[in-house]
């Protein structure tokens, strides 16, 4: 059966990543699901963050959904987060066409900045989960705007567009989890005055 496919592929991938033989393999992996079980079933066995390397190769986000698709099926759900910033998030928004090769970083370009950014992660967000289905994995988008609770304020004044963290809407995040998803985020959340801003990593 394809399950019983999938068991077989799992436990080969197992042995070759800890380099071990099948019974103590099969020791671990049981340890792992089992400890996962007891902990919470809502809470995730590891929280994955991608960066934005990642994005430059097919290969790269294949293999990534590969290992997730398999702790998956092993009842061992990760939370895949990911994220860009800094020269690295220009410089591809600007590859991608999301901003203009002449733009110049300051205050009153700050919403194009933002506006662009969340296109950008929205679309390595989509092809997270592209891949993660294509290896029979279930997962799903959670919206930034609802799961992250930032500051209004800055993390550092030279960078307008980053922030950090006031709250984690956990209830969103298991619910996901209870209905047997990998949760898919990317590293935006939004402030009490309703604005998007990127998390600082």
């Amino acid at each position: 059966s394809q399950n019983e496919a999938f068991e077989l592929q799992d436990l080969r991938r197992f042995l070759t990543q800890v380099g071990t033989e099948g019974r103590e393999a099969r020791y671990w992996l049981r340890h792992f699901q089992e400890s996962t079980a007891i902990d919470n079933q809502e809470r995730p066995f590891a929280v994955v963050y991608a960066p934005s390397v990642l994005m430059s190769s097919d290969e790269m986000v294949n293999s990534l959904a590969s290992h997730l698709a398999f702790l998956q099926r092993n009842n061992m759900t990760p939370v895949l987060v990911h994220g860009i910033r800094g020269s690295k998030l220009q410089r591809e928004l600007q590859k991608n066409l999301l901003l203009p090769e002449d733009y110049v970083e300051g205050g009153e370009t700050k919403a194009d900045m933002l506006q662009a950014t969340q296109q950008l992660l929205s679309e390595h967000t989509m092809r997270f989960v592209d891949a993660l289905t294509t290896h029979f994995a279930r997962a799903q988008l959670l919206p930034a705007a609802g799961l992250f609770r930032v500051k209004d304020t800055p993390v550092d004044s030279s960078d307008p567009t980053i922030t950090s963290i006031n709250h984690v809407n956990v209830e969103m995040l298991n619910w996901s989890l209870r209905n047997a998803n990998i949760p898919v985020v990317s590293s935006l959340g939004q402030t009490t005055a309703g604005q998007l801003m990127q998390i600082e990593p």
